[in-house]
């Protein structure tokens, strides 16, 4: 990956997210009723940086569709991703892959790799995204061993190919009930918004909010409050979502990619 950041700004000219729900963008709902997400976040923000040094915006495209696993990810958008002529793509993968009841996370690393190893031979820059850690979330916690072991195959592959990454499991603010959303799977906007600040700093650049990976005041004074009804997010999520998985269907059945085309992004 290119050292200097201004030498950065102004080679990336299209970036492409590909990936799960995480990067499609739920549950950032816009006042249009429209997704975001810290993929959009992390784009617009790269658009203002280039207005800086009189560089056009970031073209950007997201191509991540909610439930896919790491094999339809990697074979189907990751392809599309360079056809549309990416010079920065960012990966979300893997994690629908280890909450299934049997998963093999090295044939998991093993997938990651490869396909990081293609793209850096094309001059692609490549931004990998961890976890985040599942320490203290009922059920989703029996899940910590295999994303750690993952997460920890990622941050391999960053090194030797010379990715960026996204280090969701060092962020704080993200082991608090704030930052995710209802079904505890997907964060709220402001979880998004911390994500993309850990993506500048993924890509060698300062972050929008220095403090962004500070809990706020807000969120540890709720810390100290009542947990939330475990047996009611059973109930209205994790239930559902066995049941559908159980029929092999997927929340991301029947949908396509919501921003399949790059286009200029407009600065926040």
């Amino acid at each position: 990956m290119i050292s200097n950041p201004t030498d950065r700004l102004r080679h990336w000219d299209t970036y492409v997210a590909i990936g799960d729900s995480t990067t499609e963008g739920l549950w950032d709902v816009r006042a249009d009723g429209s997704l975001g997400g810290w993929a959009d976040r992390l784009a617009a923000k790269l658009s203002a940086r280039r207005a800086v040094i009189a560089m056009p915006p970031l073209n950007y495209a997201n191509l991540a569709v909610r439930g896919r696993t790491m094999e339809p990810i990697l074979r189907e958008q990751l392809p599309h991703a360079v056809s549309l002529g990416a010079d920065l793509i960012s990966i979300t993968a893997g994690g629908n892959d280890i909450v299934r009841p049997r998963v093999n996370v090295n044939r998991l690393a093993r997938q990651m790799e490869e396909a990081v190893r293609q793209l850096r031979q094309h001059n692609i820059d490549v931004l990998l995204v961890t976890s985040s850690d599942p320490s203290g979330s009922p059920l989703i916690e029996l899940t910590r061993s295999r994303v750690s072991a993952f997460n920890a195959s990622l941050w391999s592959i960053a090194q030797r190919y010379e990715c960026g990454v996204v280090d969701q499991w060092g962020l704080k603010p993200l082991q608090t009930w704030n930052a995710w959303a209802d079904d505890r799977f997907h964060l709220t906007a402001r979880g998004h918004e911390i994500v993309a600040n850990a993506a500048l700093v993924g890509l060698g650049l300062a972050p929008d909010d220095p403090h962004y990976a500070d809990v706020p005041d807000e969120w540890r004074r709720a810390l100290a409050g009542p947990p939330p009804s475990h047996w009611r997010w059973i109930k209205e999520h994790v239930a559902p979502w066995v049941a559908r998985h159980a029929r092999g269907l997927s929340s991301g059945t029947g949908r396509v990619a919501k921003r399949p085309v790059p286009t200029p992004t407009n600065s926040p």
